[in-house]
């Protein structure tokens, strides 16, 4: 496993451009954890919620109705909010 980094950078191996939108095997959890966070801070809200709903688990989408139409209208509160272009 990699080493612990401060930088949610160095734990990517892909440029944030680059985002993958869903699981792989070879993601360990911090991993998913950094993609979405970068993800929140660098792209459109859109964007950034699509990339944290392909990494949400069935019983998350399941709960904000299924679709990422869906999360995206739940994703609108003041507690989501806040980490949408957070710095």
């Amino acid at each position: 496993s990699p080493p612990v980094s401060g930088s949610a950078r160095s734990m990517t191996t892909a440029p944030t451009t680059e985002l993958v939108a869903r699981p792989t095997p070879e993601l360990d959890g911090l991993q998913v954890v950094n993609i979405c966070m970068e993800a929140l801070q660098e792209k459109t809200a859109n964007a950034a919620l699509e990339v944290c709903f392909g990494f949400s688990s069935d019983r998350c989408r399941a709960a904000v109705g299924g679709t990422l139409e869906e999360f995206v209208r739940y994703a609108d509160n003041p507690v989501f909010g806040t980490l949408v272009n957070c710095d």
